[in-house]
Parts: structure tokens; sequence; C-alpha cells
């Protein structure tokens, strides 16, 4: 292992670097790529050597980077049942396949919140497809249901969380045994409910027994339009920048009890367009390194430079 202290101690100039980067579509034609020098430069990195490669230098930080920042999302297997991704032996000519299905669930690569991830990976097997079914036509449509059933809305509102207040109580007492409703009372977040955030038209978000709730993120990141079950909420940007009725339901704690057919009633165009509108607000909450303009830390930033003359220590 070598360590180097300094951008200035590495072999390579940059000079040199420029003059080879057409030859790393993954390394230096990443806008970030000269900023990631001087953070992998304190990290211990191998040492690679010999005349193999194009450049060693560029490929030997560049994997280190990929080491330190690379995640991927795996979607849910919902064809374990069938077969198609189920590697309980990995041999033969295919084995590669399995090896890559078994690793990236073993690997630091593997994020199970689709905010950190660079890529998306279905987890079925074109080889275990080609086993069981005759023709390729077979199996885009195996892929195709898979995919169709990733961002079908087909549950008309979710709610999973602890019943920590009388509304709650209420919630789940009421909607429990809904068939178009999924309410569930739980003191963890359940298996399959980051999915069924994607799979929700409206992400139920009543009070608890704090003032504050992560949830009503959560709903707008995974595309869900929030439904604010609360007599009073202080919701983000509200005073000052974002128009929350463009964009998520705001309803008072009674009503709770037509929950179901006030979302009924909404589910038609009224949905369409406060979705609409939700996709174009999701980068204000979102929180990048480094920050990215209008997003979750300029708001607030500018959240507190609107407030610069009135709060005072």
């Amino acid at each position: 292992m070598v360590k180097h202290s300094t951008f200035s101690s590495l072999n390579t100039s940059q000079t040199d670097l420029h003059r080879s980067s057409h030859h790393f579509p993954g390394g230096l034609l990443n806008p970030s790529f000269h900023h990631s020098f001087h953070i992998i430069a304190n990290v211990e990195v191998d040492k690679i050597d010999g005349d193999v490669y194009r450049s060693a230098e560029v490929f030997r930080m560049d994997y280190a980077e990929m080491e330190m920042k690379f995640k991927i999302y795996v979607y849910p297997d919902e064809y374990k049942d069938e077969n198609y991704t189920n590697y309980q032996t990995i041999s033969g000519k295919y084995a590669s396949e399995g090896y890559f299905f078994k690793n990236i669930r073993e690997s630091s690569f593997l994020t199970d919140d689709p905010d950190q991830a660079h890529l998306f990976f279905i987890p079925i097997s074109c080889h275990k497809m080609h086993q069981k079914v005759s023709s390729y036509e077979e199996m885009a449509s195996i892929v195709k249901k898979y995919v169709e059933g990733l961002i079908a809305k087909t549950i008309l509102g979710y709610w999973a969380g602890a019943c920590n207040s009388d509304l709650r109580n209420t919630l789940v007492s009421n909607w429990e045994e809904d068939d178009e409703l999924d309410i569930q009372n739980s003191t963890y977040y359940p298996a399959g409910g980051m999915r069924k955030l994607f799979m929700a038209k409206f992400c139920i978000c009543p009070v608890g027994s704090r003032a504050t709730s992560n949830r009503i993120i959560m709903a707008i990141r995974h595309g869900c339009v929030p439904v604010i079950l609360a007599d009073y909420f202080e919701l983000p940007f509200n005073d000052d920048v974002l128009d929350w009725l463009k964009f998520s339901v705001i309803l008072s704690e009674e009503d709770v009890y037509d929950l179901k057919y006030i979302l009924k009633e909404k589910a038609g165009e009224e949905y369409s367009r406060l979705h609409s509108n939700l996709i174009k607000v999701q980068k204000r909450f979102r929180w990048n390194s480094p920050p990215v303009k209008y997003d979750a830390f300029h708001m607030v930033l500018y959240h507190l430079w609107l407030r610069r003359n009135v709060v005072r220590y």
C-alpha cells in the first residue's frame, strides 16, 4: 500500500493526465475528477505497477474514488419463486453473472437508500430466464412486467409507524383493515416499506408525539404525494418560497374519518397535477456533497437569509 500526503507527490503531472484523458470516459471526463484527487491523495490506495495500462496513475486514483463513493441500489427480488435470480450454485460458463449477483449484495457498494445510489440494479438473470422461456420476446415481457410493477401506483394511500398519538390510533383503528389504504401499526419500518413509498399515490403523514417528522421528506424523495394530517404543522420553506398546496394535501385531524374518500376524490386529475409538481420540487429537499444550487443546503441558507434582520443574538 502507498499513501500520498499531497497532490504534488503524484508521479503523473496534470498535463500528462489531460493528454491521456480521452482514454478514460469514467475518469477524467468526470467533472469532479480533479476535485477528487485532493480527497483521495490522503487515502491509502494500492500501488499499481507495469506498462499494461494506458495510465496506471489515472486508473489507480479513479479506482480509489469508485471504492469510496460508488453506490448501487438493488430492486426487490420479485421473481425468487420463479428461480430467475436464485443462484444456489455458481459454476459453468455463466458463473460470472452468478458471482455478480452474490458479490453485489455482500459488498460495500450496496445501498438500501435510493437517494444515495448512482445506479439501480434489476435482479433478474438473463441466463436463468433463458432456461425457462423459449424466446427473447418472453424475456422482454418478464422484465417489462417487473419494471411496470416498480413504477405503478397501485396503493391509494400508505402509512406505517408507531401509534404514539391519539390521531395515529384513530388512523389505525379506522383504516388498518381497508383494502385500498395500506395502514400499518409498526414500531419499525416493515420489510418492503421503502418500495411501498414508490407504489403509493399518497403517503399519509399524521402528526405524532414529536413536533417534527422525516416522513414528509421521505414521501417527497420517493415521489409519493404527502398528505399532512395535522391541525398545525410548520412545513419547511412554507412561509417564504414553496406553496405546499400545489404538491401536497393538507388536511385537519378530523378528516381522518373521511380520509379514504377524500383521497379517492383527488386520485384523478388533481393527483396528476400534484405529482407533477412534486417531481419539480424534489431537488429542493435533496442534500448533496458538495452542495448544488437550489438544493436543501441552499434552501436552508435562504431561509436564514430572510430572517437575518429579525433574529439577533
